[in-house]
């Protein structure tokens, strides 16, 4: 059967003697020359072998599947949580920096109404000891009045009673006698003494009143001027008073925030790390998966050349004839080629109407912004239920489906989903205290919000009542 060879070997080496030695070589030396029915046969041979290969493969492609559905699910989970840490972030810290510029301003008007107050409280310690040493003025001259009063009725009845003396005098004496004369001359010189003291008297008196009018005024202004200094630093004082109690609360509700910013940084940090750490492990998975792929093809190639070998070595023993060339190498190297690439494809007023306006305005303003503000945050904390509840049933089906994976593998490909495994248990066993940490915080804060509102609201209704009365006194 050898020597029948001999006239194709001559031709193919241009020799006339070929050794046993040189049909030895031939099967690596010579292109395979096949009939087309014979191509044809061989062919389906290398489809089947390459059908076998991707057969084996098929567990391997179910596994990269399941990676792949728990990716999905993980990143619809993660996905909400991802946007409610990023609104409840900007809330809080929003409500922080409120807090802080509301604090600022409160705090430079308080010290602000507290160095008014001092001055005003001088004010009303001045008015009335201008109203003291007033009233003190009017009560000595009223005195020394009264004692001139009294002198001046003892010497007007001294005067009148001597006057009614000389009169009777005058009627007993007779008529055109020196004494008659003399009496007569006395009691004209009585009479004008008792009209002058009368008149002198009468112009004391007057102008006692006048001096009395006028120290009666100024101890009136004074007073008034007083009332009026105490009225505005008790409003002052309660200016204070109120700034003060709205600087408490402003305080207790950043305080708060700042805790619960603190525990929604780390839950969310937490979060974020703990999936990208599934996914890494999903990832080494994958990549355990495409290797097993790659050497599982590159041992069914190995396979399907040496059938091919064993293939050829036969052809050519019963004949070959030369009817194209394809190499044994080439014909391994698309062959991985196919698998590879398959594996590819996956003022007078105490305020103005304007400034009493602007002032409920303001106070109307902070009020509808601390209610929106604690409405918000309300409703992202009672999110957070719904957050944990959608990671909970994600992490709990995780740890089901890598449990029932774990038992269709083996070696390295178990091991790694065994990883996945323990840390989504890992996972699923810790997750509820960050969220119950970020529930007792939001309630906090919600208590802080209530306190702060409480205030807003009585500050807003004072601010109506102080334009009420600006009206009422500007009209």
């Amino acid at each position: 059967r050898i020597a029948s060879l001999a006239p194709s070997a001559r031709s193919h080496f241009g020799s006339s003697e070929v050794s046993r030695g040189s049909f030895r070589a031939l099967p690596q030396q010579l292109s395979l020359s096949v009939s087309p029915m014979r191509m044809m046969s061989r062919r389906c041979g290398i489809a089947a072998v390459a059908c076998t290969a991707l057969a084996g493969s098929a567990r391997a492609w179910d596994l990269g599947e399941w990676l792949e559905i728990e990716s999905k699910k993980d990143q619809a989970a993660v996905g909400p949580t991802t946007c409610w840490c990023k609104d409840i972030k900007e809330l809080v810290e929003s409500r922080i920096d409120a807090a802080s510029t509301e604090l600022q301003g409160l705090e430079s008007a308080a010290k602000i109404q507290h160095f008014e107050n001092e001055q005003l409280s001088l004010k009303v310690q001045d008015h009335n000891a201008d109203a003291g040493e007033h009233q003190q003025t009017l009560d000595q001259a009223v005195a020394i009045n009264s004692r001139s009063g009294a002198g001046s009725d003892e010497h007007v009845g001294s005067l009148e009673q001597a006057l009614g003396t000389i009169r009777s005098a005058i009627d007993n004496a007779e008529s055109g006698s020196s004494a008659h004369s003399t009496l007569k001359e006395l009691e004209g010189m009585m009479s004008k003494k008792l009209e002058s003291f009368k008149a002198e008297d009468e112009a004391a008196s007057s102008q006692f009143k006048e001096l009395q009018a006028a120290k009666q005024k100024m101890l009136r202004l004074s007073k008034e001027a007083a009332a009026s200094h105490l009225r505005r630093l008790a409003d002052g004082m309660a200016a204070v008073a109120q700034a003060n109690a709205q600087i408490d609360a402003y305080t207790a509700r950043r305080e708060a925030d700042h805790t619960l910013s603190s525990s929604v940084k780390s839950l969310c940090e937490r979060l974020e790390g703990e999936a990208e750490e599934r996914a890494k492990l999903r990832q080494d998975s994958t990549i355990l998966v495409s290797q097993a792929k790659v050497e599982e093809a590159q041992h069914k190639s190995q396979e399907a050349a040496s059938k091919l070998m064993s293939l050829t070595q036969s052809q050519f023993v019963r004949g070959v004839r030369a009817h194209g060339q394809n190499t044994l190498s080439t014909v391994t190297s698309r062959l991985l080629a196919a698998l590879e690439l398959r594996h590819d494809r996956h003022g007078s007023c105490p305020t103005s109407v304007e400034h009493a306006e602007f002032s409920e305005r303001l106070a109307a303003e902070a009020l509808d912004g601390s209610k929106k503000s604690a409405h918000d945050l309300m409703a992202l904390v009672a999110k957070a239920s719904e957050i944990k509840t959608g990671l909970g049933r994600m992490l709990q089906g995780a740890v089901t489906n890598a449990h029932v994976a774990e038992s269709k593998l083996k070696g390295d490909l178990k091991a790694s989903v065994d990883k996945i495994f323990s840390m989504a248990q890992g996972q699923l066993s810790s997750l509820t205290q960050p969220f119950d940490d970020i529930q007792a915080n939001g309630q906090e804060s919600a208590m802080a919000d209530q306190r702060l509102v409480t205030e807003l609201m009585s500050a807003k209704a004072e601010a109506s009542q102080e334009l009420v009365e600006a009206k009422r006194c500007n009209r």
